[in-house]
């Protein structure tokens, strides 16, 4: 057995249930949003859109079968609204934003000084997420669309909307840390330095850096549920001659809800397997 969930499994013998609750409780919110989502967008695909898809993931007429991201897209304006600068948006997209923030900072070492109860850290968690990355996962999210409405592949638009995310985050960190002189540096360039070895691990400020990780991180939240989607549709089409998996999935009555419950199955495995993980760390 590896050691790391020896480690685990000591721990939590004497005592990580108050990790695991936390843990386990964002896991669950996360698996119920994508649930949420994933059946509202279902529920408002028109039929002959519907067994396209239903096609397209069953395997047939493979010939014609286009891009899996117009699917992702239609969830994701289902969600989010077709129009950016609009309440809507801003809201949910800072709401997402605020909810992964807090939960990362109070289960990771941020907080780990404090004596505060939990529910004052999370208040507390919620304030800095708002004024320090809610904005910045606003503009990642006007990044993706515009990426995703690009005439070039699927492969490059995953590529070049990884590239931007991380160009932005980094330069928003680094003006954070420049802004309230966090870290070594006087300028603003090497300020970017500083973000760029932290995130390598060549910094002297690790236990202080955690913060500026967790926002980088967040800020990648829609394109991980895009990269999560695209690996969901093909573990469908992958699995497409089986057919009692395609039953249960019922892919031929609600395509994007079986896209969904196959995202929550992968969420649910890396979940649980990382916990010790990141209990340990």
């Amino acid at each position: 057995m590896p050691t790391v969930y020896v480690e685990f499994l000591d721990k939590v013998a004497s005592s990580a249930w108050s990790d695991a609750a936390i843990w386990f409780a964002g896991l669950w919110a996360i698996l119920m949003f994508i649930r949420k989502v994933s059946k509202d967008a279902d529920s408002e695909l028109d039929p002959t859109k519907k067994e396209l898809i239903a096609k397209r993931l069953m395997g047939v007429n493979e010939n014609n079968i286009s891009s899996w991201v117009p699917n992702f897209e239609f969830v994701f304006d289902r969600f989010f609204g077709k129009k950016h600068l609009a309440w809507k948006c801003f809201y949910r997209s800072s709401l997402i934003s605020m909810v992964l923030t807090s939960f990362l900072l109070v289960y990771s070492s941020v907080f780990d000084n404090r004596d505060d109860p939990v529910y004052l850290l999370f208040v507390f968690a919620i304030f800095i997420s708002f004024f320090f990355n809610a904005l910045i996962d606003y503009v990642s999210l006007l990044e993706t669309r515009i990426i995703l409405s690009l005439h070039i592949s699927t492969f490059l638009k995953i590529i070049i909307d990884s590239m931007l995310t991380l160009i932005l985050s980094v330069a928003w960190v680094s003006l954070l840390c420049w802004l309230f002189d966090f870290g070594p540096g006087e300028n603003f360039s090497e300020k970017i330095e500083m973000i760029f070895n932290s995130l390598i691990g060549d910094s002297k400020f690790q236990d202080d850096i955690v913060g500026i990780r967790i926002i980088i991180l967040t800020s990648y939240s829609t394109s991980v549920w895009l990269w999560l989607h695209g690996v969901a549709h093909m573990c469908v089409r992958g699995l497409s001659s089986i057919s009692v998996i395609i039953k249960w999935l019922n892919v031929s009555e609600s395509p994007l809800r079986a896209i969904g419950t196959t995202i929550n199955l992968i969420l649910f495995i890396f979940g649980v397997l990382l916990f010790p993980v990141f209990t340990i760390i």
